[in-house]
Parts: structure tokens; C-alpha cells; sequence
């Protein structure tokens, strides 16, 4: 069978049924104090703050203390998050149970992944019993994470790897995944990985303490070890993860001495240095930090707002690819890579400078410094909906004036020039707000046009995809999604003369590859046919 490396993962926690979760902590508060180890942590509240932390995938790990529960177990972890985008759910059994009909029933729910908890279940690796698990997940390649710590803290002691070395050899196409790395017994589970090929491991911390590693300890191991958080349950930041990882020689300076033209991309919320880097952090957060919120501000109670879509998410990306298109440029010239660091604070500090922090750029007269956001917005309602007009120069204004229909207005002294329109901005916004409001937006759009003024609709979510211009520009683009009917999507925003970009289609189905890509890896049909039978692999239907 080829070798297939292991999924890697952002973390494991374990999101369990309120019973077992009860009957867990009970174990585990024999030897530490529960008021410092919330575990396992609540469902609903863990996968919110998994999420909230950046965490893109993780592993619920279930397991059992005694015969008889596996079953049920697997049920209700199949159900509950099998669907789920973030969590990727693992099946348990124990060797006291009908082992062959427990491990047939998670396969057939779909689980692929499994976890052994020999400390919890007081079993050892090697008992016969497992035999027929071993048989299935070997067979199908499937990943099985185990912990064989025998105390309620979960210490490994070095004479304990004996038996998985036994296992790792006696079944040398299972995928063993060592939680923890069998701390403290590190150096002897690291001789271990380096011997067995299926062998790996997790850096999850044990308890508030990382891994004990140090540098260069992973050496030639890097590619079987999968980055590992207990989020949410042991007290440490994802921050805290990655810079203990990153310590251990897996970060940007070790990667790109031994690949020089690397390009590595580190993405985080506040930086990677200051007093907010264990802080978690996702878009309303940086909205707040940077000013944004600020600058939405309510005109009457001076309210910040956020803006309501993930802007500072999206903005730090158009940066990030920006930032590697010009790190890609680079190096064709260098035939060097770089390590580009972008933090969502940076970008959106940066990206408000230029208009919305206007008054702190000359140093010293800041308190003298008009705010120029301290005036009201730009959204002036008619007699029948809502537009947005500018009128920043001398011609813009005076065809304002001329649209009114008012000759008065043109000589009002507050507005003659472009500096007075500035300082009277409030007065001016709301002047004109007494005109606006006597038309229709038809009327007013006509009327602005004429005199040459900018000027647009305000459309409501629901108005954008058949907005004149839209259409005419071909924006939006239709196509037929199957299982889904047809489907709108905006195309590509940027528009090449040469390399076109386009929606290359709807997107895949599930499994609608599968075949492809096993075939890519060498798999001839019969065997491809022995997966899905198996359920081992899913196909398109």
C-alpha cells in the first residue's frame, strides 16, 4: 500500500456527550484540580472558541472507560459533527466490547479516524482483543490517535512504549498518531517514530505544559509530526502553540535554510510581539483596535459601529496575496524567498491611515486637527429611497446648486470654496438634505447627471443583481450547480487581457473526484472499487 501521510490538523480537543463529559472530568479531578481544567470543555461554547481562535480543522477525540458505551458513543459523534466544517469526529472502542461489530458500525456511520485511550480504558495496546480493529484500520489506512499514559494526569513512562512498539510492528500499515508524543518520554517515542514509517505523533500540550522538546529534537521528523492545541481546554493560546512549534525548528528561518526559495507566509491577528499576542482575536476585534468601529461612529450618540461583514478578514488577505505576488517577483529576480509576516492590526491601520486618521499626521497638532470623519455620512434620503452625491470641487458644488433649482444657494458664503465646504461640512451636508428630501431618486439621479455631479442609488442588497450597471458590466455571472439548481456568483474582479480569469464551473461534489485522484496516486480500479465498497472513500452520486 502507498504511504499515505496523515491529515494534519490545527488541533484535538473533545466534544462529548454531557454524561460521558461528566463521567471524564470525574476521572480526571482525581489528580487535577477542576477549577484549573475545565475538560472536557462544553460542545456549543469549545467549537465557538476553536473557531474564534483560527482554528481551521480540528480532531473530537471520544473514548471510553469501560465495555458497552463505545457504540453509542460513535452514534451520537458521527451525528452530531460528521457534517460539520470545522470538527472531524473520531470513533473509540474497547477491547472488552464485540470489537469487529463496534468498528464495523463507526465505518459504516463514516468515521475515519479513531482513538484508543489506554489510561482511561485500563487496557493495554497489544491486547488480542483489539486484533480485529487493528485488521480494519490497517487495511483502510485510517488514523488512530492513542494515549498511553496510565494516571489520571496522563504521564507516559518509557517502559510503556515497548508495547507500542509491538503494535507499530505487528500491524505496520496502521496509522498511529502518539498524543502528546508520549510525554515525557519524548526522546524515547522520537526513536520510536524515526523506526516505525506509520508512526506519528501530536505536539498537543499535556496539562498547561508544551511538549518538552528543544530545538532540533524533531530533525529529520518534521514531516510526521502534526501540529497539535488541546483548544479550549488547557489553558494556552493558539499564540503559545506556534511560538512553542515554531521553537522546536519548525519555523521560517529553519524551513528556508534548508528550502532557500521559500516563501512563508505567517497570518495572525495582532503580531507576533506586545501585550495582545495571547489575546484570541477574529474581525470585530481588529474592528475595534484600529479604529474602524470608530469611524463609523453614530453622528448623534457617538456610538462606534462595526462594519457588519468580515472586512478585516478579507482586507489581510487581498494584503497576504499581494505581499506574495510581490515575494513571487522577487524571487524570479533573486532566486531567493522570503518570510512575510502579516498581521490583521497592521493591515487595517494601514489601510485607514490615509482618510481616516487624517488629523494625527502632522505631529504636534493633533488637537488641532479637524476630524474629517466628525460630520455626517454621505447617505441623503428622497421622497422614495436613498442616494450619495459628492460635490468636493467648485464645479461639483455649483451644479448641485444648479440641480436645486435655487439661485440662493450658490452665493451662501459658508460653501463658496472648496476650504469653507470643509469646515461648514456638517451644515453643508444637512443643507443639502433639506433639498434632496422634497424629490424622488429617479428625479434627483436625472437632475445630478445633468449637471454633471456623482452621484448614485443606494440599492438594497436585493436591487444590486439587477442594477443597470451590473448587468451591463456582466458581474454577476449564472451557471447550474448540480443537486442545487442555478446559482449566482460575481466573477473574477479583476479582468486580464490576456490570461482571463474565470468561474471555472460549479463547484465539485463530494467525492466527485475521488476516482481521479486515486488514480493520480496509483490505485488501479479494483482497489479504488475496494475503497468505496469499504466506505473508506466517498463518491459522488
Amino acid at each position: 500500500m502507498a504511504d499515505r501521510p496523515v491529515r494534519i490538523v490545527d488541533a484535538h480537543t473533545h466534544l462529548l456527550p454531557d454524561r460521558l463529559a461528566r463521567a471524564i472530568r470525574a476521572y480526571f479531578t482525581q489528580a487535577i484540580p477542576p477549577e484549573s481544567f475545565p475538560y472536557p470543555p462544553e460542545p456549543a461554547a469549545a467549537h465557538a472558541a476553536l473557531r474564534e481562535a483560527g482554528v481551521a480543522r480540528c480532531w473530537s477525540l471520544a473514548y471510553v472507560k469501560r465495555p458497552g458505551s463505545a457504540s453509542a458513543l460513535n452514534r451520537w459523534m458521527a451525528e452530531t459533527w460528521l457534517d460539520d466544517r470545522l470538527v472531524e469526529p473520531a470513533g473509540t472502542v474497547h477491547p472488552g466490547d464485540e470489537v469487529a461489530a463496534v468498528v464495523d458500525e463507526a465505518l459504516r456511520l463514516g468515521l475515519r479516524l479513531f482513538k484508543l485511550h489506554c489510561a482511561v480504558g485500563e487496557f493495554s495496546l497489544d491486547d488480542e482483543r483489539l486484533d480485529p480493529f487493528w485488521a480494519r484500520v490497517s487495511e483502510r489506512g485510517l488514523p488512530v490517535v492513542v494515549h498511553l499514559g496510565h494516571s489520571p494526569a496522563g504521564p507516559t513512562e518509557a517502559e510503556e512504549l515497548a508495547v507500542l512498539d509491538r503494535v507499530a510492528t505487528a500491524w505496520p500499515e496502521a496509522r498511529i498518531v502518539l498524543a502528546h508524543l508520549a510525554a515525557p518520554a519524548v526522546h524515547e517515542a522520537l526513536a520510536l517514530v524515526r523506526t516505525h514509517r506509520s508512526l506519528h505523533a501530536d505536539l498537543t500540550p499535556v496539562v498547561f505544559h508544551p511538549v518538552p522538546l528543544s530545538r532540533g529534537d524533531l530533525d529529520g521528523v518534521a514531516g510526521k509530526i502534526l501540529f497539535g492545541s488541546d483548544l479550549p481546554s488547557l489553558g494556552m493560546s493558539f499564540a503559545e502553540v506556534v511560538n512553542h512549534v515554531r521553537g522546536l525548528g519548525l519555523g521560517p528561518e529553519e524551513l528556508r535554510a534548508r528550502h532557500p526559495r521559500l516563501i512563508y507566509v505567517s497570518i495572525n491577528g495582532v503580531g507576533e510581539t506586545g501585550p495582545y499576542v495571547k489575546k484570541r482575536v477574529y474581525d470585530p476585534i481588529i474592528q475595534g483596535l484600529s479604529g474602524f468601529a470608530d469611524i463609523q461612529s453614530q453622528p448623534v450618540t457617538n456610538r462606534p459601529q462595526m462594519i457588519r461583514t468580515i472586512v478585516c478578514d478579507k482586507t489581510t488577505a487581498v494584503m497576504a496575496a499581494q505581499a506574495v505576488a510581490a515575494a513571487l517577483y522577487a524571487r524570479e529576480k533573486t532566486g531567493k524567498g522570503d518570510h512575510i509576516q502579516v498581521a490583521m492590526l497592521d493591515v487595517m491601520i494601514s489601510y485607514l491611515w490615509p482618510e481616516g486618521m487624517m488629523q494625527y499626521t502632522v505631529v504636534g497638532s493633533e488637537a488641532t486637527a479637524a476630524d474629517p470623519n466628525d460630520r455626517p455620512d454621505l447617505v441623503f434620503k428622497t421622497s422614495d429611497g436613498y442616494i450619495t452625491c459628492g460635490t468636493i470641487s467648485d464645479s461639483e458644488w455649483q451644479g448641485f446648486c444648479r440641480a436645486t433649482g435655487d439661485p440662493a444657494l450658490a452665493n451662501d458664503a459658508r460653501f463658496a470654496t472648496p476650504s469653507a465646504r470643509s469646515v461648514n461640512a456638517t451644515a453643508r451636508i444637512n443643507k443639502m438634505q433639506e433639498y434632496i428630501g422634497k424629490h424622488t431618486t429617479a428625479e434627483w439621479l436625472e437632475r445630478l447627471d445633468a449637471a454633471d455631479v456623482p452621484c448614485s442609488p443606494i440599492l438594497r442588497r436585493g436591487e444590486i443583481i439587477h442594477n443597470e450597471q451590473v448587468v451591463a458590466r456582466g458581474i454577476i455571472t449564472e451557471f447550474d450547480q448540480p443537486k442545487v439548481g442555478r446559482v449566482r456568483q460575481p466573477k473574477p474582479a479583476a479582468r486580464f487581457e490576456v490570461n482571463e480569469a474565470a468561474i471555472g464551473g460549479p463547484a465539485p461534489r463530494i467525492g466527485e473526484h475521488s476516482r481521479e485522484v486515486l488514480r493520480e496516486l496509483g490505485y488501479d480500479d479494483p482497489a479504488i472499487d475496494k475503497m468505496i465498497g469499504d466506505k473508506a472513500v466517498r463518491v459522488a452520486v
